[in-house]
């Protein structure tokens, strides 16, 4: 980040958390299946195996989000 643009954010205070993780790739969408609240539960909710969820890492690239 260029200084002066630095400056200007850290002067706004301005602040952002994002918080993401493999759900993010399915989209909330499992086995044509769609959740019905937020996707982070997405492994809860379906009952996906650690083994198989993890699988989801293969393909998490936050570049491309």
């Amino acid at each position: 980040m260029q200084p002066d643009r630095l400056k200007w954010f850290r002067d706004a205070r301005f602040g952002m958390f994002i918080h993401w993780g493999l759900y993010a790739v399915p989209g909330g969408i499992w086995k044509g299946q769609e959740m019905d609240y937020i996707g982070e539960w997405l492994q809860a909710k379906f009952r996906i195996h650690s083994a198989e969820y993890a699988k989801l890492a293969e393909h998490f690239n936050p570049q491309r989000f």
